[in-house]
């Protein structure tokens, strides 16, 4: 009977440490921000560009990018800084940005560069590893 106790008691203390280390090792995916390239659409002079971010567990104030487009041969077309926050837990957004006198047949990738502001309290190349990218266009969004 005593040797159930200790199991129990050992059980009691091992149970939440398990849970700590499991919520420590959980998979980097539900912490990601994913950043899909959806639209490029041409509008006066620009083209605007739709992008639908789905964010992991935490909260942004501020995610700002800086983006570098390239045109189909690989030089560089322009470069772009853009605020994509706030961006909410567990909740995907459309963002949507016009990159004035760059016709959107002319772009043939675009890099996310860098994150420049990352908050709350995140550094930003921490930010940057979290980023996952897609594209539903024929332009190729690279990290």
């Amino acid at each position: 009977m005593r040797l159930a106790f200790k199991i129990l008691g050992i059980a009691a203390v091992a149970l939440p440490l398990a849970g700590a280390i499991a919520t420590a090792q959980e998979p980097a995916g539900q912490d990601r921000v994913g950043i899909e390239l959806n639209k490029l659409e041409q509008v006066d002079g620009a083209c605007r560009i739709y992008m639908v971010v789905r964010n992991g567990r935490t909260a942004y104030e501020s995610f700002k990018l800086d983006l570098v487009l390239f045109d189909s041969g690989g030089v560089i077309a322009s470069r772009v800084a853009v605020g994509m926050g706030p961006l909410r837990a567990g909740r995907p957004t459309v963002k949507l940005f016009d990159v004035q006198d760059q016709p959107c047949d002319g772009i043939g990738s675009l890099l996310v560069n860098e994150v420049l502001e990352c908050q709350p309290g995140e550094v930003a190349n921490d930010c940057l590893a979290r980023i996952e990218v897609s594209s539903r266009t024929d332009v190729q969004i690279l990290r």
